[in-house]
């Protein structure tokens, strides 16, 4: 199995053209933990998508990837932005200067993380005063087409149960923190012809490579999903985006 750095090289075109923003109630619920001219540590920032978004709602941003391919595709995107900055660097290794954000958000990132590493760079990089957000696009099982694609992603989808993110509890979650103060929940969906739908399977590390056979088992059992459930020529992707905001502990300045 490839280790998290590596995971996603191969999928960078459909992870750009087919994975989810984040609704705009998430940058509204930041803004009451961190001004929007705040120093931001988007760690694990993958293509730039949350990275945009911050950009736009007026953050200094720090892109902090480790995949080469989709740091590039981050700079590609967004480095005629003079606010955004992009570092070849982990959650454990972020490359920042002690004290120097005051924020650091993780979306779609936080499961690959080595929690105990992950904990002592967060108390460096960030300001006495800083908070951390954890965020996610989460596909949301009280959907009956959800449960059935779960299902699909079980029997088909290549280590799919040990990479997902739904795995990982609110209380693993939270325990992160050296000081949790909530989870916010918003909605959130995507609507998707056949081909998006087959698009945002792709830009998952999970999927099974193109051209072999598990590959295409798994997209003639999604086009029958997709049909059962389609209205037209489309459906909606459904999501539950979930914010978990907390504090580390960090020495204040002398």
């Amino acid at each position: 199995m490839k280790n998290s750095k590596e995971r996603f090289t191969e999928k960078v075109a459909d992870y750009v053209r087919f994975r989810p923003d984040y609704p705009e109630d998430v940058i509204d619920i930041l803004a009451h933990y961190a001004d929007k001219k705040s120093q931001v540590a988007d760690v694990g920032s993958g293509t730039g998508i949350f990275s945009k978004q911050l950009l736009e709602s007026g953050y200094c941003v720090y892109g902090v990837e480790p995949n080469d391919n989709m740091r590039q595709a981050a700079e590609d995107a967004l480095s005629d932005d003079v606010s955004f900055t992009s570092l070849n660097g982990s959650a454990e290794s972020t490359g920042l200067d002690a004290a120097s954000v005051n924020m650091i958000t993780a979306a779609q990132s936080f499961h690959w993380f080595n929690n105990i590493a992950t904990k002592e760079e967060f108390r460096r990089i960030l300001t006495h005063d800083g908070v951390v957000a954890i965020i996610w696009n989460k596909r949301d099982l009280r959907s009956l087409f959800h449960r059935e694609y779960d299902q699909l992603l079980k029997r088909y989808a290549v280590d799919y149960l040990k990479v997902t993110h739904l795995s990982i509890t609110d209380q693993e979650v939270e325990a992160f923190f050296d000081h949790f103060e909530k989870k916010h929940v918003c909605p959130h969906r995507q609507m998707m012809n056949f081909e998006q739908l087959v698009g945002r399977l792709r830009s998952s590390s999970y999927c099974p490579p193109q051209g072999s056979g598990e590959y295409q088992i798994l997209v003639d059992q999604l086009e029958k999903l997709f049909n059962s459930h389609r209205e037209g020529d489309h459906l909606y992707f459904e999501y539950q985006t979930c914010v978990y905001v907390g504090r580390m502990a960090v020495e204040s300045p002398l």
